[in-house]
């Protein structure tokens, strides 16, 4: 029992395995179901709760929920992307499209 033990320890070390190798795998399982995209805004509307965002090279509407804890703060980020036709990093909901983070 006591060399099951033993082997179980020490095997990780002769095989090379390294478990910091499963940090990359672990990021990509926990942002499927997000999009990243840094694109100029072409324009924005205003709709009932919230703003539709239109993007330059990237299809599809995005859309900015008033709910969004810092909505201020991106509003302001895509209108001076809009007004400087700059691009914007933003991170949204990869199946509606909800914008969930703009840098």
């Amino acid at each position: 029992m006591r060399w099951l033990v033993m082997v179980a320890f020490v095997a990780p070390v002769f095989t090379g395995l390294n478990p910091a190798q499963a940090g990359p795998s672990i990021r990509l399982v926990a942002s499927e179901h997000s999009t990243i995209t840094a694109d100029t805004v072409k324009s924005i509307r205003a709709d009932g709760n919230g703003l539709l965002v239109v993007f330059t090279k990237t299809a599809g509407t995005y859309y900015l929920d008033r709910d969004v804890i810092n909505f201020e703060t991106y509003r302001r980020r895509l209108e001076e992307s809009l007004k400087n036709q700059k691009p914007v990093s933003v991170k949204a909901e990869q199946h509606q499209l909800n914008i969930v983070e703009v840098k």
